[in-house]
Formats: structure tokens, sequence, C-alpha cells
């Protein structure tokens, strides 16, 4: 029988051929082409086959260029030519003029991974006398690849003289990808069994049979993959579990996902039952997973005992805790927060941060959140305003931290304490302190105040003396109009430096008065606020035109007459921006003990590293060392203790020739 025979016999019924029809064909042909190839149609219902039927040229066709496949016959010797070349071919994108001429036309369209094996294994065969059935890729004109399955042989007439060798292909290029698609997935669910501990998984078709078995659970039970796969639910387990089990996989496999728990003497299961689905969203298979959850189970177990235990010192807590998630709902709150808001645990637990936090303060919460979920501040302390129930405003001082699960984020957990009264002491005390502005207006520094756009919005009289200016005109002028150009950068920085970080700062700059003339202050602000919220900035300044005037002309001298340095009862040493040693007196080096081979190496970071070991407070002494390097005109004042018992008096300063002075 010729492959083309056994293709329609194979799918007779798809085509629906049948022995009438070829009769009927036969019927109206002559028999004018006796050495053709002679085909047997076999009736789809029949149990022989009838005798084999001689068809013309034109029932040859007929038969071949009607079926979905593609059918040639060459020559059974080399170099094989053609006798005929079905116009289905075309379909590969090569016209069909190039199959039938071009005798180098199999080598370019077959892969060139399967090139040889296909033609070597061909010509092997021929040689012997058999045929083929092979499954390979062709590539089309367009690059586009084909998989095929060509099945030849040689076709021999009634005397058993071979008259040709005749194929059939079929383009298996869905079937084949199907195929792939169902092996990566098999592949990925046996690597995720494997991968997943404790867990073990289970792949089933429409039958219930088992297409994959693997995971570390199926040796803690004692099973192995060969007791599953290629087996059904029903030839694996006995009647009693099959009976349920088949009810799960149904719903599985009718698109139902699920999960179930199991307690046993193995310890407690996680089931997830669920469809596979292709890329096309249709259900192939069904999906058992489970997964040992006895660990787990017994940590939720210690942890609802731990629960309990410490449920009643918080409930019996006198400060509001509670927990929110990170989008600011309520999970949980004590009797101290039902006391002081005055909602119902059930109503708190249906609200959000949002509606207890007052409208101007929820800026300050969210911000304070922010910081805690980017990581800046595992715990955030703030004050903030709250409204209750009816309506009354209370303040609570909140300190706050980030509740984590596996490393990740996952609530928030607070104690508020109720600080309304204090807060309206301190009010007491701001609205005593404006009896006492005379305090304000006698003092002898300059006292003033700036909104955080810098326009002044107030003057004490000694700020007047000092500027020239009258409150009234400087009421609304900016810094920007009295700070010396150089230094209206750093002014600015300092501000945004304290909205940032909310602390006091002391430093120096030069202002110009109305006249035109420069004082150096020395300036102490900090910030003011109102209701938790930043609304300006207070400054004193302290007039030290004199006192800097001083300090510079004594710096001058010091640089002109270093050998007056051992003459004086202080430690004094110079030092340049590199750190490099200039000078110091004996008195420095019998103060802090220092190494001659120090003195002589001029390494000044050694220096301060063996005056920073002796002194307490090495912090702060560190931070003042390096804000004397960064500003040309830092001054640094200071009692140092050393570990010692001894206490010193440092003063440093930047040189004119860029050189740090210390004396102590």
């Amino acid at each position: 029988e010729s492959p083309l025979c056994n293709f329609i016999a194979e799918n007779s019924q798809s085509f629906r051929f049948s022995a009438d029809m070829a009769k009927k064909k036969a019927s109206e042909t002559n028999s004018r082409s006796q050495s053709k190839a002679q085909f047997d149609v076999p009736r789809a219902e029949a149990k022989t086959v009838r005798e084999p039927r001689h068809f013309d040229d034109n029932t040859f066709r007929g038969f071949i260029e009607n079926l979905p496949v593609m059918f040639y016959a060459v020559e059974p010797e080399t170099p094989y030519t053609p006798i005929y070349i079905s116009q289905t071919f075309e379909k590969f994108g090569y016209p069909l003029e190039d199959w039938r001429t071009n005798p180098k036309i199999w080598n370019e369209v077959i892969h060139e991974d399967d090139r040889r094996w296909v033609l070597d294994g061909t010509r092997e065969s021929m040689a012997r006398g058999e045929g083929i059935d092979f499954e390979y890729r062709v590539v089309g004109k367009n690059g586009k690849l084909f998989w095929v399955r060509d099945r030849s042989c040689f076709i021999k007439d009634k005397t058993g003289k071979t008259i040709c060798w005749q194929g059939v292909i079929l383009d298996v290029t869905e079937r084949k990808l199907a195929v792939e698609a169902l092996q990566k997935r098999e592949k990925l669910y046996r690597t995720l069994a494997r991968t997943i501990p404790q867990t073990a998984v289970l792949l089933f078709d429409h039958d219930y049979r088992y297409t994959l078995a693997d995971g570390e659970q199926l040796k803690n039970h004692e099973w192995s993959t060969e007791l599953f796969e290629g087996k059904t639910l029903f030839e694996v387990f006995p009647p009693e579990i099959t009976a349920e089990w088949s009810e799960h996989y149904e719903r599985a496999l009718n698109g139902e996902s699920f999960v179930l728990e199991f307690d046993s003497e193995d310890g407690a299961f996680q089931v997830n039952v669920m469809p596979v689905r292709d890329d096309d969203d249709e259900i192939f298979a069904g999906m058992v997973m489970w997964q040992d959850i006895t660990e787990r189970k017994r940590a939720n177990d210690a942890l609802q005992e731990s629960e309990t235990r410490y449920r009643q010192l918080i409930e019996n807590a006198n400060d509001i805790i509670y927990v929110h998630d990170l989008a600011g709902n309520y999970i949980s709150i004590n009797e101290a927060g039902e006391r002081i808001f005055g909602y119902t645990r059930e109503e708190a637990l249906k609200m959000n941060m949002a509606q207890i936090a007052a409208p101007e303060h929820l800026k300050v919460v969210k911000r304070n959140l922010a910081k805690k979920l980017e990581g800046a501040s595992k715990q955030t302390s703030y004050e903030v305003n709250c409204i209750k129930k009816d309506g009354s405003r209370i303040t609570l001082e909140i300190n706050s931290s980030m509740i984590e699960k596996d490393g990740v984020a996952v609530a928030v957990q607070g104690i508020g304490r109720d600080i309304t009264d204090r807060k309206r002491a301190e009010e007491t005390s701001r609205k005593n302190e404006e009896r006492y502005r005379d305090l304000f207006e006698n003092a002898n520094d300059l006292i003033y105040t700036h909104d955080l756009a810098g326009n002044f919005t107030s003057l004490n009289r000694a700020g007047e003396r000092i500027t020239g200016y009258s409150r009234d005109e400087a009421i609304g002028m900016n810094i920007g109009a009295v700070v010396a150009p150089e230094f209206l950068e750093a002014a600015r920085t300092m501000t945004a430096r304290k909205m940032e970080e909310d602390l006091p700062t002391t430093y120096e700059l030069e202002i110009i008065a109305k006249d035109g003339h420069r004082v150096t202050l020395e300036l102490s602000t900090r910030l003011i606020v109102s209701d938790g919220l930043p609304v300006g900035v207070q400054g004193i300044g302290r007039d030290i035109t004199e006192r800097r005037n001083a300090e510079i002309s004594l710096h001058n001298t010091v640089s002109l007459f270093a050998s007056t340095f051992e003459s004086t009862a202080d430690g004094i040493v110079v030092m340049g921006l590199d750190k490099e040693i200039v000078t110091c007196n004996r008195k420095f080096v019998e103060m802090w003990g220092v190494d001659e081979e120090i003195i002589e190496s001029k390494d000044g970071l050694r220096l301060i590293e063996l005056v920073t070991a002796q002194i307490k407070n090495h912090e702060e002494f560190t931070r003042q060392i390096v804000a004397v390097y960064a500003d040309p005109l830092a001054v640094a004042s200071e009692i140092l203790e050393l570990h010692d018992g001894r206490i010193f008096e440092r003063y440093s300063l930047m040189g004119l020739k860029r050189e740090a002075m210390v004396k102590a």
C-alpha cells in the first residue's frame, strides 16, 4: 500500500471517502494509465479491503488535490526527477515550478538542524527498499517554520517493478506546538513541585489520569512518581478515597478553584485544587497541590496563646493602643481608645485615620506614615490633633512603629497619649509670655521673627538700634534685604534645615545696616510651631562685630608671631585645610600628651584621633571640627570634659589664611 492509501484509510471518516464514491469515479473514466500508482480505498465500516481499483490521471488528481495534505511522486532513481507535485505545496511560499525544476529544493527548505538526518535517513531507507515516516521542520519562503510528517515509500507495479517514490506530507505544526507547550507546562509544574519545600503537585487529565506527580511530600507519604503517572485516580486509591476526590477533580475540571485543610496523624495539610488552562483559556487538566502547614499552624496556635496573655495588658492600659493597615484603616483598638474617642470598638474598626485626625493635621500623620514605609524611620513620634465622636478636639502624642511579616511591612502599631491638658497648660504659658513682652523689648540682643518666606514679622528695640531700621520699616521686609549677599544662601539653608530637622541652630553672619555699614551677628534660631505645624522662625542676634574684629586681630597676631605661643598658658594648635599641622605650642603637647612623632609628621588626622579619644562627649567635638572646616566664618567654643577628670575650654575658628586654630 502507498502512503496516500494509508493516509486515506486512517482518515476515511474525516474526509468522508467511501468505496462507493471510488466505484462511481472509476466507472466514469477509462484505464489509460495502467502503470500509475494503485490505491486501496477501504470502506469505513468494512472488515476486509476491496481489490485495488485503477484510476486515470483526472481521478488521481481529483483525490489528492482535494486532500489537506501535500502529495508528491518522484523517479525512483537519482536525480529523483519529480513526476507529480500537488498544488498544496504552495503553502510553503515557494512556486510549484521550483519544486518541479529545482533539484536542490529539499536541501533549501528543510531546517538546517534536521536537513542531514532527514536526507541521509531517506537515502538509507531507499537503499534498503524501505519507506520512511519522519517528522521534521520546513522553513517557508517568508521564514515561517512548519512542522511536517513525511510518509514515503517506493511504489511498484503488478510485476514488482519499482515505478516511483511516492510521499504524503501532512502539516503537523499545530499539534507539534501544542505538544511542546504541554511539555513546557509539565516541566514548569515539575520544577515548581520540586522547588517549593514541603509540597507536592499532581496533574490529572479529564479521565482523572495523572500526567505528573512530583514534590517532596510524595516521599514523605512514601509515594513515588511511578505510583501516579500514567494511572488514573481509581487505579491508585481505594474506593473510599476516590468517591470523595473524584468530586473534587470534577469541580476543578469545571473551572472551580478551592482550598481544603486536613489534620491527620502525619500533621496538618493545606490542599489547593484548581483547573489548568492553556493559552486559549481552555481547561486541559486539573492540579492538586498540597503543602505541609504543621509548623505554620503550631506557630499560629502559639501566637494566639501569646495574644491572649497580652490582650489583658493592652486592654487595661491608660494610653490608646491601636493597629491600622498601610491604608490607615483601623484593625484593632483598646478600651482606652473607646473611652477617649467615644466610639465603640465596632464603630472604630470601620473608620480610617483620616476620619480621626483633624484636617489640618492629616498631612503630618501621612508624612510620618511615609517615613516608616520608606524605611527612613522604623519609629516616629509626633503630636496630632484629633476629633472625638462628640466633635470636641484632643491632642495626642503618638509613638508608632511598623509591624512586619517576613520582612515586609503589613501594618502600623501605635500608642497615643492624651496630652490635651498639657497642651492647654502650654497655651496658658504662651499667653503668660505675652505679659512679659517688656523683657523682649528691653533685651540688649536683637530679637526678631520672620515667616517661612523670610519676611520679618517682629523686631525688638535692640533690632531697631542695630539695623537702623524702625520697626514699621522692618515689618514686611525680607531677610534678603538685610543679610549681606555672601551670607544670604547660608541663612536660607539654615531655615530649610530647620524645616527638615526642627532643631535650634547657632551660626554667624553679617547684615548691612540701613546706613550701609556691616554688623556681625551671632544668631541663635528656632522654628515657631503652631498646632504642631511650623509657621515661622524666631531668632536672637548678638552684635559681635567688635569681638569678631578682636578675634581677627588676635589671629593675625598669632600668625605673625608664632613664637609667642610658648609663652601662653593655653595650649594652641594651628592646622591647614588639608588637616596638616602648621604649628602648636609646648603647652598643647603637654596638655594632650602628644607624641613628638605626630607633631613631626604633621599628621593632623592622627592628632584629632588622639584628642577625640580623651574626650567624653567626642561626638559633639567631632561635629564642631567638621563645622569649622566647612564654614570659613564658623566659630566653635565649648567646655571639654576628659576621661581623666580634667576640664578644658576649647575655642576654634578659621583664620584668614584658611587655617583652623584651636585653643584649649
